[in-house]
């Protein structure tokens, strides 16, 4: 067996002082991505939903509640008339107790009638062209009375919502008026932590929102009133308005601000400012556990000594440690903390682990029900991964969701980063199948893994990626597809393909890209959690308005590991002949065709083109055993796909090349 050894410039940096993404602060808004524009909701396959933090009325000044009622008639509630305002979609609001998108499988968890925006069933369906009907509308409350408030005031709801199609804007939006709706201050986004076209039910159902209306107006009135809108008339660069789905509000309650209030709002298992989040991690490469969370100040003082208060348990563990910073000392609504603390992952046996991170400060906080968040982790014996597995897991396939006929799939790469503390050998990698009818997978196709490595020194996202080694092909067989609704662990074994074992070098970033070919009635369906916070699943192909390949940022976490699993190599090929690289490939011209031999023997080298006609062909006599290189001039062929074959009297092994 040849190993390929992937080698890197070198880097000046060390690894933890890298910015992942280039460099680049990691905030909580808008992040360059892909996402898929669905026409229908997502299929969820399995998984459970992240904690919901359930606000507390414990110790708190309730000043005004608005549970909605029962009734859908008109929009009068005990506490007065919700008023449609005059944008020009707001009878878009209503009061309603069925779900807008109940025809596609939605179902609502809230109590009775509820606030409701509704413009899937008035604009979604009879759209011409794909989000190209701005809407804008908005629905204003009785008058709260808040003039004895004297704290600030917050406001929490339960809520649902869904929209599409802006790449950077978020529809949803909030304003106050202290004069009976006569001025407004400016609309406050609502960013419920959802990307375009996914629910928010990903995350909760329902989801509490709480918001700190003190940061926006300083003076409440007798006459307070609350503006909720929808707000969908600007266009992103690809022409595309947030055009539907829907927003559902229940159970609002406002109260005084407390002294000191502070809630975990996300959590991930690393600092994903300098690195990616990994939960199955090799017991080899496992270190000191990192916690860093989102956090957000609801009270009106700044907590001191804020710490995250950490909890680690499994088969013979209970682990407990407290720590960490805050990056900004609550300067701003949101912060985050992060905590390296001293908990030795790598002493840790095989197994599943669970993590649960508590917020703590020297002040008593006067709601303690939203201060914990709860994560799980896997030692393994080889198997390096990214999923959420505290999020649920859908069908996709962004070469059929992207611009395709629904018979028709786009050629797509995809894969996740990884840091590579040490040199290991990549033995394979893992994906999970899916089958559906909105995402089906072809048996008779075929897979190929590429090896890149990325480049944190470089000046673009796509030039970031740099390609080394590949191609490991795979053809897709029934034994891979699932009959049913339940998806495949598959596994790419490097062993069972001609292209050799790959060596990882230490202290680098790799990304293991899976590539499928797409075209007529050829589709492949993966699983992936909703979100991907980190940005660490990258897409490659023709996508966006660049014509041409290129790498994006996917936006949802596609779910691949890494396998450095040696017990892999027993299902080893038995070839005399292993297929080594061709490079450069593409090519317009000269390339060079590199291949080991086990045994001392001919060698002949076809070039075949897509109809299985060589085109080119030379035997090579009496070679030695070991690595050999010949030259190959590709200048005069037509620009396409071929594929090269090597044979000798016993082996055949195959690899693609492109002619530009």
């Amino acid at each position: 067996m040849r190993k390929i050894y992937v080698t890197l410039f070198a880097f000046s940096l060390s690894y933890m002082s890298f910015g992942q993404g280039l460099g680049k602060e990691y905030n909580f808004g808008v992040k360059p991505k892909i996402t898929s524009p669905k026409t229908t909701p997502s299929e969820v396959v399995e998984g459970t939903k992240k904690p919901v933090n359930v606000v507390s009325e414990k110790a708190l000044n309730v000043l005004w509640t608005e549970n909605f009622g029962t009734s859908t008639a008109g929009l009068t509630t005990t506490n007065g008339t919700w008023v449609q305002n005059v944008a020009p979609d707001s009878a878009y609001w209503s009061l309603k107790t069925t779900h807008p998108m109940s025809a596609y499988g939605y179902a609502d968890q809230l109590t009775g009638a509820y606030l409701a925006w509704n413009s899937f069933g008035p604009i979604y369906p009879g759209e011409t062209n794909f989000a190209s009907t701005p809407v804008s509308g908005a629905v204003v409350s009785p008058d709260i009375d808040l003039s004895a408030a004297t704290n600030g005031v917050m406001m929490t709801f339960k809520t649902e919502a869904m929209y599409c199609c802006h790449v950077t804007e978020i529809p949803f939006k909030i304003s106050i008026s202290e004069d009976g709706g006569t001025t407004w201050t400016n609309p406050i986004t609502v960013d419920l932590g959802v990307d375009r076209n996914q629910a928010s039910s990903d995350i909760a159902q329902p989801l509490n929102y709480t918001i700190d209306l003190s940061n926006y107006t300083t003076t409440f009135s007798a006459t307070t009133k609350i503006k909720f809108s929808w707000d969908g008339l600007n266009t992103d660069v690809n022409g595309q308005a947030n055009t539907h789905y829907f927003w559902l509000i229940d159970d609002i309650q406002i109260y005084e601000r407390p002294d000191y209030d502070f809630k975990v709002v996300d959590m991930w298992l690393n600092d994903i400012n300098t690195d990616f989040e990994y939960t199955s991690i090799p017991q080899n490469f496992a270190g000191a556990l990192t916690i860093q969370a989102k956090v957000k100040n609801l009270g009106k003082l700044i907590p001191s000594n804020t710490q995250l208060a950490l909890t680690v348990t499994g088969t013979g563990v209970n682990d407990t440690q407290s720590g960490g910073v805050l990056t900004n000392n609550f300067t701003g609504e949101y912060d985050t903390i992060t905590f390296v603390s001293t908990i030795d992952m790598s002493t840790y046996a095989i197994g599943t682990y669970t993590v649960d991170a508590k917020l703590v400060a020297d002040q008593v906080d006067e709601d303690t029900t939203n201060n914990s968040y709860l994560r799980t982790f896997k030692i393994t014996n080889g198997i390096y991964g990214q999923a959420d597995f505290e999020q649920p897991l859908y069908r996709a396939s962004i070469g059929k969701d992207f611009g395709a006929a629904s018979t028709e799939s786009i050629a797509m790469g995809f894969g996740s980063l990884f840091y590579i503390p040490a040199d290991a050998d990549l033995h394979g990698v893992n994906l999970k199948i899916g089958k559906s009818t909105s995402y089906p997978t072809t048996v008779g196709g075929e897979l190929y893994v590429q090896l890149y490595l990325y480049d944190l020194t470089a000046s673009t996202f796509n030039d970031a990626h740099v390609y080394e080694a590949g191609d490991w092909t795979f053809p897709i067989t029934s034994t891979m597809v699932p009959t049913g609704t339940t998806p495949k662990d598959v596994t790419l074994n490097f062993h069972s393909a001609t292209a050799g074992i790959p060596t990882l070098l230490g202290d680098n970033f790799y990304i293991a890209v899976v590539r499928h070919d797409g075209g007529l009635n050829n589709h492949f369906c993966y699983l992936e959690n909703p979100f991907d916070d980190d940005n660490s699943t990258h897409i490659f192909g023709d996508f966006g308005s660049t014509p041409g390949d290129n790498w994006f940022n996917s936006g949802t976490q596609i779910v691949t590991e890494l396998n450095f699993d040696n017990s892999l190599s027993t299902n080893e090929l038995k070839n005399d002949v292993t297929f080594g690289f061709i490079s450069p490939n593409p090519t317009s011209g000269e390339t060079t065709i590199a291949y080991s031999l086990k045994n001392s023997q001919d060698a002949t080298i076809e070039v075949m083109d897509l109809t299985g006609k060589c085109v080119y062909s030379i035997t090579e006599k009496a070679l030695s055993s070991g690595t050999h290189f010949t030259n190959f001039d590709a200048s005069k062929l037509s620009s396409g796909v071929y594929c090269v074959n090597i044979k000798t009297a016993n082996s055949i092994s195959t690899q693609k090349f492109v002619k530009k």
